[in-house]
């Protein structure tokens, strides 16, 4: 599962999307719709088949069945003395409204107001906290659940940070030793043009810096 979500790092929400939008030159909007959605609706339709077949084998062999569960969940119930807490399906509908808030206020719309990525998500959390209020029907439990997203956004950036010194660094110290420059040297005596170079992400760019 977790590679087969790498597949699906795609949206105006998604950091890969936003950076390549900036490079484009592009609305996020306009290069989620045009660029990423053909491929990513042809992505999902088979990875649905792939993911279920994979599961299944899986399922069958940890023992999973609809009627007695998994055997880890089965020992949290025994463990807690009580079924897990499952979110009510009308849930499913949180994770979707950042994207239409992105589309719906974007030239994709035609709409004459901008919506960013940012403003996107507090409106789109701060429905989520309404649904949980309507849900829990205590402020207090709500917010300590809400705790546990600034606790996962906190990870997040420690190691995007971190990925983030490690490459510039390395950057430059390539740089610095003189390393880049060799090779960039190598490879203009052995003849390779920017296109074989750049490869994919040239012929790519092109068309979009055009557009």
């Amino acid at each position: 599962m977790i590679g087969c979500c790498q597949f699906m790092d795609v949206g105006p929400g998604a950091g890969s999307s936003i950076l390549a939008a900036q490079i484009a030159g592009m609305d996020v909007s306009e290069y989620f719709v045009y660029y990423q959605m053909p491929l990513w609706l042809g992505m999902v339709v088979i990875m649905t088949f792939v993911v279920v077949f994979v599961q299944r084998c899986w399922d069958r062999y940890e023992g999973w069945t609809e009627k007695t569960g998994s055997a880890q969940a089965q020992a949290a119930k025994r463990a807690t003395g009580k079924e897990a807490d499952c979110a009510p399906k009308i849930y499913a509908v949180l994770p979707v409204i950042l994207l239409i808030l992105i589309i719906c206020f974007s030239k994709v719309a035609g709409s004459s107001i901008r919506m960013d990525v940012l403003t996107a998500m507090v409106i789109s959390t701060c429905v989520a906290i309404l649904f949980e209020l309507i849900r829990h029907r205590n402020l207090r439990t709500v917010l300590a659940s809400f705790q546990n997203f600034f606790d996962g956004m906190g990870k997040i950036l420690v190691g995007v940070v971190s990925l983030i010194v490690c490459g510039e660094f390395f950057a430059s110290g390539i740089i610095k030793s003189g390393a880049l420059a060799t090779l960039i040297a190598a490879a203009d005596s052995a003849g390779f043009g920017r296109v074989p170079g750049m490869g994919d992400f040239y012929r790519v760019k092109v068309p979009m810096s055009r557009r």
